[in-house]
């Protein structure tokens, strides 16, 4: 049996961090219905500090789902907030924020709001996959990052326009 005294750090306490605070949060009712987290993390990307590999990065796949009282699924009004400044890299962003709107059901629906120098939201909640898609493809490079502002306008859209049974959501990217 090998014994060794290096603590684990960097990765694997994350990951541990993670999937803590996702467990507690599991259970949590949210009105009537509860919300159903479901993670996966390839344990072979794992590694503890001083054994000699460090990986760059690790893929942790997370499913969310509000559960109703009555069994079905609750709908989602998601702001999905994009940083376009200069240092971000946009076109990944892009390609992750297409492939989560592919991923919603036919009762969610998603807002973009960009962000550089300043925060706007280009489009507001919509069931349009069409604009939602227009809108994340036009998003341009910018300068400098107001993130601070960009989540205080993704969180006054979502209050002000979500739908009372809706799960609110901000993604950002």
């Amino acid at each position: 049996m090998r014994t060794t005294t290096n603590t684990a750090r960097g990765l694997p306490l994350a990951v541990l961090l993670l999937f803590v605070c996702l467990g507690a949060a599991s259970g949590v009712a949210l009105g009537e219905g509860t919300i159903r987290i479901l993670q996966t993390v390839d344990p072979s990307q794992i590694y503890v500090a001083g054994m000699g590999q460090a990986p760059e990065a690790t893929n942790v796949s997370l499913m969310l789902q509000g559960i109703g009282a009555s069994g079905e699924r609750f709908p989602v009004d998601c702001m999905l907030v994009i940083d376009s400044s200069a240092s971000a890299e946009l076109s990944e962003a892009k390609l992750f924020a297409l492939d989560l709107v592919d991923r919603m059901g036919p009762n969610d629906r998603v807002g973009v709001l960009g962000y550089a120098a300043t925060a706007r939201v280009v489009l507001p909640l919509s069931n349009s996959r069409a604009e939602i898609k227009s809108a994340i493809g036009g998003l341009s490079e910018g300068d400098k990052s107001a993130l601070g502002t960009a989540l205080q306008l993704a969180r006054r859209e979502l209050l002000e326009t979500a739908r009372p049974d809706a799960t609110m959501l901000i993604v950002l990217l």
